[in-house]
């Protein structure tokens, strides 16, 4: 059995953002922006009161979710350039492949899943730096 969708707007963002608008107004804050990540995908007929697509030509209104894009299926090329901008040595030789086809291959089934929440969660188990590496 599936639990209904919670109201999200009434229950979550009119609450959350009344308590930060009202701690705003009594403590100066240079970074006003606030992140807060959800699948909305399943309910999205009624997020249009509630969020706004990004534009660059109009100013954001911070009392608006952004919707942020869908984030497409991870292949091991993406893994490869996120290993490389974070320096994960690749020592064995062959190391960085390994991690990767950890991360994409799903362990029961064996098949090859690039679906974001997956990789990161097969990856928050590995050790992306050799023991006493600080880097």
């Amino acid at each position: 059995m599936r639990a209904a969708p919670v109201p999200f707007k009434k229950t979550f963002w009119q609450p959350f953002w009344t308590t930060l608008k009202l701690f705003r107004t009594r403590y100066q804050i240079a970074n006003r922006l606030v992140a807060i990540i959800t699948d909305y995908s399943g309910d999205a007929s009624n997020w249009a009161d509630v969020a706004i697509e990004p534009k660059l030509e109009i100013a954001i209104d911070f009392s608006k979710l952004i919707k942020m894009p869908r984030l497409g299926h991870i292949a091991e090329s993406d893994l490869y350039e996120w290993f490389d901008e974070l320096e994960v040595p690749d020592s064995p030789a062959g190391r960085r492949a390994q991690l990767a086809l950890r991360a994409l291959r799903d362990e029961e089934s064996g098949e090859f899943d690039g679906t974001p929440l997956h990789v990161f969660e097969r990856l928050k188990g590995e050790r992306l730096w050799p023991e006493g590496d600080d880097s």
